[in-house]
């Protein structure tokens, strides 16, 4: 059996035009991740990149004994980092002291006591955790001293203060 040479011209010309494209497109390797357990698997990851979101940003004020309760819940994305920072200044007196804590799904997962100012309570989630889901925020005045003047009169009753709390996001 012999092929007509315009068959073969033809195949030959439709080789040459889409052969080089297969061959690059079969050429280039998917891209290799290795997975929690150890193995390998060549589909790209799915998710996006890590970035801040403000879950609560209040201004408030609470006073000398008293706790003020924030609550948010964020199921939006994966959570891999918490940061919750307050601040104050000292309306009279001096040394205004604080307590700040942060609690996911009602256990603590971070508190701090300061009276310089300013609090920070930071939690990071292990390389499998993820924590997304309740948060409720307390704020404390545990001491507001505000005695001034030649007669001992406290003047204080507690402080303004400012919360921002914060998640990375992935």
């Amino acid at each position: 059996m012999t092929i007509p040479k315009d068959f073969l011209i033809l195949s030959i010309g439709i080789l040459m035009l889409i052969g080089p494209a297969v061959a690059i497109e079969l050429s280039i390797p998917a891209p290799e991740t290795t997975n929690s357990g150890g193995t390998t698997n060549n589909n790209p990851p799915e998710s996006t990149p890590p970035h801040e979101e403000t879950l609560v940003s209040k201004d408030g004020y609470t006073n000398e004994g008293q706790t003020t309760e924030l609550k948010q819940n964020y199921t939006a994305s994966k959570v891999l980092n918490l940061t919750a920072t307050l601040t104050w200044t000292d309306d009279y007196g001096s040394n205004d002291v604080f307590s700040l804590e942060v609690q996911l799904d009602g256990k603590s997962i971070g508190q701090e006591q300061s009276n310089t100012g300013q609090l920070k309570v930071t939690a990071a989630a292990n390389a499998d955790e993820d924590l997304r889901g309740n948060y409720t925020v307390l704020i404390t005045c545990v001491k507001a001293p505000g005695i001034i003047g030649p007669i001992p009169i406290d003047r204080d009753n507690g402080n303004s203060w400012s919360l921002k709390f914060s998640a990375e996001v992935q």
